[in-house]
């Protein structure tokens, strides 16, 4: 799936967000994001593990 599709698809939970509740990062958008796709990696790789104490995989998806 693109990042378009990833975006598309969870647009809906994105808007649903009050934004009183959105904060602006303290840190740069791109290391963020770097931080993020990086998360996303290693608990991708770990997701055997993970599934063993059973932490949905949809969490992993939505990172």
């Amino acid at each position: 799936m693109t990042n378009e599709q990833n975006l598309q698809n969870l647009l809906d939970e994105i808007n649903a967000i009050d934004k009183a509740n959105i904060k602006k990062p303290a840190i740069p958008f791109e290391i963020y994001i770097y931080g993020a796709e990086l998360m996303h990696t290693r608990a991708t790789e770990d997701l055997p593990k993970l599934t063993a104490i059973h932490m949905p995989t949809n969490h992993v998806d939505k990172l």
